[in-house]
């Protein structure tokens, strides 16, 4: 699929909290990540708006990758008086990201090369999966409406 707006490395400026990733694939170097949609911020060099923007579908390709990690707090058979305490899970990558409701995203540099990314969300439970990349790629075609959280710091 060919898309109208094409960005590197602008990781940075992009908003995943409440976006369903649809699907993922993967290879020996690409990870790719299909979203519903994604939040553009205002600060991003191709939102031309003055507003962040929510796009339709869109899709995060990140290049030289490494899974670090993958697992899931279940708290499906564990009591303690009355209240359920998580265990961590581990889990196979896929079995985790496909569905996953985003809830927070975490970048930090790793090396001069690569940057430390975690991604947290829900899907059917809390999961969390941690990796490194050397560079992503963030493609969509359109502007559809205001991100949901754009209108947060105007006056009623």
């Amino acid at each position: 699929m060919d898309y109208k707006y094409v960005s590197e490395n602008t990781f940075e400026n992009i908003g995943l909290h409440d976006c369903e990733i649809k699907d993922a694939t993967m290879d020996n170097q690409v990870l790719e990540f299909r979203f519903d949609h994604i939040d553009i911020l205002k600060d991003h060099p191709l939102n031309e708006f003055q507003i962040p923007k929510s796009t339709g579908q869109a899709k995060l390709v990140f290049e030289n990758f490494k899974i670090i990690n993958s697992f899931v707090y279940d708290k499906s058979n564990i009591k303690k008086q009355g209240s359920s305490i998580a265990v961590v899970r581990m889990v196979d990558f896929n079995k985790i990201v496909e569905g996953m409701s985003v809830l927070s995203v975490e970048t930090e540099d790793a090396d001069d090369n690569n940057f430390f990314c975690k991604i947290t969300g829900d899907n059917n439970g809390f999961s969390e999966f941690w990796f490194t990349f050397e560079r992503v790629t963030i493609c969509w075609n359109e502007f559809q409406k205001d991100a949901w959280f754009a209108h947060w710091n105007n006056k009623i």
